[in-house]
């Protein structure tokens, strides 16, 4: 499926490797067990990781207390919520300001 938390920038790279760690506690809770790895360029949803509706609301009320950012509306999209890369952009985004 791809490669673990590596990608763009040092401080991408680390926000990759956070939220990898959140996606694997998600998994962890709905399948018992959390993945070893989670791939940064796996998708969320569906055929990828299998996360839900439920599962996006937890990652993003997690993400904001963990980064002290705030997702607005239109920032819940498919594209930002695509895979871990993605969403570490989009949080990159917004702690740049």
């Amino acid at each position: 499926m791809g490669a673990p938390a590596e990608s763009g920038s040092s401080g991408t790279a680390a926000l990759e490797k956070t939220i990898a760690g959140m996606v694997a506690e998600l998994l962890g809770q709905k399948r018992g067990a959390a993945p070893a790895q989670v791939p940064v360029d796996a998708p969320l949803f569906a055929e990828g990781l299998g996360l839900d509706s439920a599962d996006s609301l937890q990652l993003v009320v997690a993400i904001e207390d963990a980064f002290g950012v705030r997702f607005e509306d239109q920032d819940l999209t498919l594209e930002v919520f695509r895979d871990i890369s993605s969403l570490a952009e989009a949080v990159a985004g917004k702690l740049a300001g």
